[in-house]
């Protein structure tokens, strides 16, 4: 099943109307949201995100590695990203993305590489929850 057919399906399922907060019935709609620093890249996703006909999409300007730590703790569910591969003015960008994007998931990272930084990030990765 493609992304668009998911989002489709899930905004069109029934939600709770009277939810039971002791059962953890929480009604939740699906939801997007997309951070970049450059203006650029946001108005590339805002045209990819109307040509998929995505709804429920919300764009956010702002250096993601500079907010506070606590405010973005476990925040979302689910993060996909194409960080800085910082092999050539911002060495290590990729595993501060990486480390941030951990910090704030809370279930599942997944990020896109440059092949020679890949073990690197596997270290790094091992190490977290290592120890």
């Amino acid at each position: 099943m493609k992304l668009k057919e998911l989002e489709g399906r899930l905004q069109q399922v029934d939600v709770f109307e009277s939810p039971k907060l002791l059962l953890e019935q929480y009604p939740t709609r699906p939801h997007i949201a997309g951070f970049d620093i450059d203006e650029d890249a946001l108005d590339i996703f805002r045209t990819n995100a109307e040509e998929f006909e995505l709804q429920n999409v919300d764009l956010v300007q702002c250096d993601i590695c500079a907010l506070p730590s606590t405010i973005l703790e476990k925040s979302v569910d689910t993060i996909i990203m194409n960080p800085p591969f910082g092999t050539k003015h911002n060495k290590g960008m990729d595993m501060t993305f990486l480390k941030s994007a951990l910090q704030m998931a809370r279930t599942a990272v997944y990020s896109l590489h440059k092949t020679s930084t890949r073990n690197v990030g596997f270290i790094f990765i091992s190490q977290i929850f290592l120890y």
